[in-house]
């Protein structure tokens, strides 16, 4: 919240089917930002915690043990995040953006 750099310069985050996990998780830390926009198609929808759990047997098991909330409340619960802009094209739809931003 103090970095002056990015609070007034504009920032597009693309994302498409292939952000996934780590990738959403790092792209949830601009939702909710003024200055930012998301575009591209939705996000894979890993967005969960998971922990392994061993069984007598040998076999595991998958537990989801918590799930990912951005600084507006919104919590994705295995959901993809939906870009502000829909585009097949987001590198050219995010170029036009940030150059309509810039004053």
């Amino acid at each position: 919240s103090d970095n002056k750099k990015i609070k007034k310069a504009p920032i597009a985050v693309l994302i498409d089917n292939n952000t996934g996990s780590s990738g959403e998780l790092t792209a949830l830390c601009f939702k909710g930002i003024p200055n930012v926009k998301f575009l591209g198609s939705d996000s894979a929808g890993y967005t969960s915690a998971n922990q392994t759990v061993y069984l007598y047997d040998g076999s595991t098991l998958q537990i989801t043990s918590a799930f990912v909330k951005d600084r507006t409340n919104n919590i994705y619960k295995n959901f993809p995040i939906s870009p502000d802009i829909q585009t097949n094209n987001a590198k050219s739809s995010a170029i036009e953006w940030i150059k309509s931003q810039i004053k």
